[in-house]
Order: C-alpha cells, then sequence, then structure tokens
C-alpha cells in the first residue's frame, strides 16, 4: 500500500484515464475548457476547508503555468451559473448531494463543480488534478510547452464505503511528520479518508505527553524519536485539510505496566491526547475475546474501558 501511494500522482495522465479511483459516470463530449489562467470561483456556502482546496489548486496552477487565475467568492454565484452567465472553473454546493459526492460538467467556456459537502469539494478537486497534465504535480514553473486543458465532459462520482482506511505503524517504524504529510498527501489523492496511526505498542510510545513526560523515554525501546505535541498537532491539522481523519491507535497491554504505575493515566494522558486528535482509541488486543479484564481487572480495566468507550463511542477494538 505504501509503494501504491507514493507512486500515487505520477499515475495522472491527460483527460479521464488518470483519475483514480475511476469515478461512477463519465461522459466525453466535444471541446476543452482551457485552464491556464481561468478565474477560479466558489459559493460563498464553501467553508474554510473546501475554499482552502481551491485556492491551492489556483495557486499550484498559477505557479506551474505561469498565469495566474484569480479567486474570488462572487454574490449570486449559483443563479448566475444556472442561468449561464458566468464563466471560469466554478466551485457549488448542491445540498441535495451525499457529503462526499460531486459532479463535473466541463464546457468550453465553463467548468462547474457540484459538491455534497466539504469532502465532495475536496475530491474534486483532486479529480482535477489528475484530470490535469503531469506537471501539475511539478513544485516549480514548467519550462516546456503544456497544454493545460480539461476535456469536455460530465461526471458523477460518490465512494461505495463511507471509511476508506490505511494503516501506519509508527511504533514499529518511526516516520517524521514531512513523509507521514507526504503519505497523507497521495492518500488523498486516491480519496482515502482514514489514518489508523498506531502510535504505541508493546516496546514504544511515540507521543510526547506533558501529563507524563517520561513516558516515552521510559519505554522507547526502539529507538528515542518521539512525537511532540506540535508536531502532532501539525500533522492532524494537515490531515484536516484533505479530508481525512487521523485515529490513533494504543496496543494493549502495550505499557501496560508502565500505566498502572501512573495513578492518573486514563483521565490525564487521555484528556492530553484526546486535545491533540481529537479522539484517543484504546485497542484491546490482549484478550480473545477482546476484552481488558483478561490481563488488567478491578477499577482499572472499568476506567480504561469507560475512558475508551466515551472517546471512541462504540467502535473500540
Amino acid at each position: 500500500m505504501i509503494v501504491l501511494l507514493c507512486a500515487a500522482p505520477c499515475l495522472s495522465a491527460d483527460g479521464v484515464d488518470g483519475i483514480r479511483p475511476a469515478p461512477d459516470s463519465v461522459t466525453l463530449l466535444k471541446g476543452s475548457f482551457r485552464m491556464s489562467g481561468a478565474a477560479f470561483k466558489y459559493s460563498s456556502s464553501l467553508d474554510s476547508t473546501a475554499r482552502e482546496a481551491v485556492q491551492a489548486l489556483a495557486s499550484r496552477l498559477s505557479l506551474v503555468c505561469g498565469k495566474t487565475s484569480p479567486v474570488s467568492s462572487p454574490v449570486g454565484l449559483d443563479g448566475a451559473t444556472a442561468s449561464g452567465a458566468v464563466k471560469g472553473m466554478i466551485f457549488l454546493i448542491d445540498e441535495g448531494m451525499p457529503e462526499e459526492a460531486y459532479s463535473l460538467d466541463i464546457q468550453p467556456g465553463t467548468a462547474v463543480v457540484r459538491a455534497g459537502g466539504t469532502a465532495g469539494i475536496l475530491h474534486s478537486v483532486q479529480t482535477l488534478r489528475q484530470m490535469l497534465p503531469d506537471a501539475i504535480y511539478e513544485p516549480r514553473p514548467v519550462q516546456q510547452r503544456v497544454r493545460w486543458t480539461l476535456p469536455c465532459c460530465t461526471l458523477a462520482d460518490c465512494p461505495d464505503n463511507a471509511v476508506r482506511a490505511v494503516r501506519i505503524d509508527v511504533a514499529a517504524a518511526y516516520s517524521d511528520v514531512a513523509r507521514l504529510e507526504s503519505f497523507l498527501d497521495n492518500m488523498a489523492s486516491v480519496k482515502l479518508n482514514v489514518l489508523r496511526l498506531m502510535v504505541a505498542d508493546d516496546d514504544c510510545w511515540r507521543p510526547q505527553t506533558e501529563a507524563f513526560p517520561l513516558l516515552a523515554q521510559m519505554t522507547a525501546y526502539r529507538g528515542e524519536k518521539t512525537y511532540s505535541r506540535p508536531e502532532l498537532e501539525r500533522l492532524v491539522r494537515h490531515a484536516r485539510l484533505l479530508g481525512i481523519s487521523i485515529v490513533p491507535e494504543i496496543g494493549i497491554p502495550s505499557k501496560m505496566l508502565a500505566e498502572l504505575s501512573l495513578d492518573s493515566l486514563p483521565q490525564e494522558l487521555s484528556a492530553e491526547l484526546e486535545d491533540i486528535f481529537g479522539t484517543v482509541p484504546l485497542v484491546f488486543e490482549g484478550g480473545p475475546d477482546g476484552s481488558i479484564e483478561e490481563f488488567v481487572s478491578g477499577s482499572t480495566a472499568s476506567e480504561l474501558e469507560g475512558c475508551a468507550s466515551r472517546l471512541w463511542g462504540s467502535q473500540g477494538q
């Protein structure tokens, strides 16, 4: 999976053949829409994450092709688009569509994206990137001549599965935040939306915590590399801008002896990790029935299970 994701941007090809995964439906039409210098316009109903995604695409296009694509949010854009009175690359929200669904209607003078919500806008941006020449992924202006056009077509897509996850075990093999961010970029390019991040196992605890600063140092037998709170917050921010949720996983009974020696661990440590990730799933892997009582009993077991239930709902594993 890592090999496939790292290669994902290279899968781009001119037109609809480069879209990964393949959309639900595509109808090719005659003509093309010129993207170089095209004005990007979005509805005021887009939230900040969707707007940033649109702005990022316009900025990247401006950089690589050498022609500025202005970005704006005109009043009455929905009505003007419906009447055909607007030109350019248009992004609209259609509340009648599922959150992750989107459609493209690309004509010679106008390309319109309609999406059910922020996730749909993010997916559409990835699809537009994949429909453009490979040079869209270059980090600097492209010197050779490139046709910055999209084929005229109508396209509709919506993921079949609500959760499309990948797991990375950084407890077993450390990866720095820059590499994880690159991995998130590649996940987004193929519209995966959950990163299950194993941050602790039987030999290693990666997150640095204010509640128990010695925990990582005492238990990191696979090396001293850990993640600071600012690093984890940076990673979570990057993921959110891509529409990806990071689910931290803690292998139990990984650190059980160390954890049981710290009386207030369940409340203080879990609260700190929850503040960073937004949720702290505890992965109960010790007993044959998945129950924490197999290796710890009494009030500590109840406390940890209750903590996991509050933070992860009914999905704890």
